[in-house]
């Protein structure tokens, strides 16, 4: 704590110095996906978004919006685009240059609460004006209920009701803070999720509730600032990262919860260079009121732009965990540019290490071609033995997306393919692994699968959004009894069931199919009414490992986004 407590001192000392710096949009598929689509259809990369690199901030956005403003025509804008864009316009409103910005869309009206929603996207804002302090605060629900089929069956519900609150004291420091308090009963495979690994997918800490339902807190708060105008960024708090042009990322996932971290940002000129020191949590237990085990992750992610159409990165990340209930800190790991391997053989360390890389391409303002390849171990002449040695542990993923499919407008399609092996992603003890609360910091599904997805997105009307969006895979789960075959994060590679003979399905095969359909409709700005339906069958060699779910709910939310379930 004494460490973590000086890290946040220098960072707000640091913030005295700095400039105009706002707070980071949400992770959101659907939010992020508008904003790339617009990238896409302007024929170039923009400098200022950097989409693959996790988090976008706000004034990006609203810049990277009165960039192509001028660009409509060859963008080929319909009246359901110039809404999106005038929706993003509105939810960034307090870094447009536009004097309507926030009520671009249509005027708001004046009611008797004539001191709120004076922003479309806040219930109440404050600027003071010379703009020395402002603050947006809104309030946050999820309401869902809706029946689900297999194992225990039954309703299913989630109740959410928390706010939001962001600001900026004199443009220099910007603050976040979400807070939100749940109740709900999951759908069954969610359940069997929790049953297995004693987590709720995607949140920490939690309590049962009533017959098979929890009880949890969300929570993500952080500090931003620059400490070099718009060239380098600090963020510190809580809150989730993503690495990934894709919609899987097989370097840093938002699947797993938030944690704690400390991030910079550099961006000069076509490069952006991000190294983050996070602390996460190594939870074997829901009631281990005395402490978790705490693990430390430091990694490296340098992305650049080639020309208008090209982005690579190379993605470095090291794991430092122990089976102590406190977790030293290795300081050597604050170094933002050093190679992680070359400090492990300096300081005699047998940390678990991935190193990878990603790219996309854009072009004819429809088309993205992208993929991902990860690394933790390998051998050459294993691999090319064709063994199936354990040690050999890679990911690769290759997908393409494609907007406007053939000149249909607002028709955008993505397909995905995700190849990791077995005990990518796993260490020597469970501690040092790449997890999360007992959740993967990847790809949901963990190790020893291939999978195949697709994503469908079509918007009818201004207001209506449907999305279907559906996986395949091949997994190789570990049966009954002791066996480690390597798709289990939280089980140590020492564990292994065998050194040989380790190849993607090995173990109980299990195929798993999954659809998921959403439609949208916005009823006025961030707030939504779905409906949404999920098929889930999973069948394996391993009888007790079969099983299917069927899961319809209607959903209404206010200021948050859907959550993640395609897993």
């Amino acid at each position: 704590m004494r460490k973590i407590f000086t890290l946040s001192v220098f960072s707000i000392a640091v913030s005295i110095l700095s400039q105009a710096q706002g707070v980071y949009v949400p992770l959101d598929d659907e939010y992020y996906h508008r904003v790339e689509r617009y990238e896409i259809k302007s024929g170039r990369l923009s400098n200022k978004l950097w989409l693959t690199a996790g988090q976008i901030r706000r004034q990006d956005v609203a810049t990277f919006l009165e960039d192509i403003s001028g660009d409509s025509t060859k963008m080929r804008l319909n009246r359901r685009d110039k809404f999106n864009l005038g929706y993003l316009k509105d939810d960034n409103w307090e870094w447009s240059s536009d004097p309507n910005a926030g009520n671009s869309i249509y005027p708001i009206r004046k009611t008797f609460f004539k001191h709120f929603y004076r922003k479309k996207n806040a219930l109440y804002h404050y600027q003071a004006k010379n703009k020395i302090f402002e603050v947006q605060f809104n309030p946050v629900f999820y309401g869902s209920i809706g029946g689900s089929t297999g194992g225990a069956g039954g309703y299913t519900f989630q109740n959410t009701r928390g706010f939001e609150l962001r600001g900026m004291i004199g443009r220099r420091l910007g603050f976040y803070t979400f807070l939100g308090e749940n109740q709900a009963r999951l759908p069954r495979y969610m359940q069997d999720y929790e049953q297995k690994f004693g987590a709720v997918p995607g949140e920490n800490f939690y309590k049962d509730f009533k017959t098979q339902g929890y009880d949890y807190f969300n929570f993500r708060g952080y500090l931003t600032f620059s400490a070099i105008k718009d060239v380098l960024q600090f963020q510190f708090g809580h809150d989730q990262n993503r690495l990934s042009p894709g919609y899987r990322s097989l370097i840093l996932g938002n699947f797993a919860p938030s944690y704690l971290f400390l991030k910079t940002n550099v961006k000069v000129w076509i490069f952006n260079y991000q190294w983050m020191l996070a602390q996460g949590i190594n939870n074997t237990s829901k009631y281990a009121y005395q402490g978790f085990d705490k693990k430390w992750f430091s990694m490296h992610h340098l992305s650049l732009n080639l020309g208008k159409h090209v982005n690579i990165g190379i993605f470095e990340a090291i794991t430092n965990g122990s089976e102590k209930a406190d977790a030293r800190f290795e300081w050597n790991y604050l170094n933002p540019i050093i190679l992680y391997r070359a400090v492990e053989s300096f300081i005699g360390s047998k940390n678990a290490a991935i190193v990878g890389m990603d790219f996309k391409v854009n072009f004819l303002r429809h088309v993205q071609i992208y993929g991902q390849f990860a690394v933790s171990e390998f051998s050459i002449a294993e691999i090319r033995a064709k063994s199936g040695w354990f040690g050999n542990q890679q990911a690769v993923q290759l997908g393409i997306k494609y907007v406007d499919v053939f000149t249909i407008k607002n028709l955008d399609v993505q397909f995905e393919g995700n190849y990791v092996r077995p005990f990518m992603y796993t260490d020597r003890i469970s501690e040092g692994a790449y997890t999360h609360y007992n959740q993967p910091m990847a790809h949901p599904l963990g190790a020893n699968f291939w999978e195949v997805l697709g994503v469908v997105r079509y918007q009818p009307h201004r207001r209506v959004n449907l999305t279907a969006k559906g996986f395949y895979a091949v997994q190789g789960l570990d049966p009954a009894g002791n066996f480690n075959y390597g798709s289990d994060l939280t089980k140590p590679y020492v564990t292994r069931t065998q050194d040989y003979g380790n190849y993607v399905g090995t173990g109980a095969n299990t195929k798993i199919a999954m659809a998921d359909f959403c439609a949208s409709y916005m009823v006025r700005h961030n707030l939504w009414i779905d409906f949404n339906a999920i098929y889930r069958r999973q069948s394996s060699t391993e009888a007790s490992l079969t099983r299917s779910n069927l899961w319809a709910a209607l959903n209404v939310r206010m200021n948050i986004g859907r959550k993640e379930t395609l897993f």
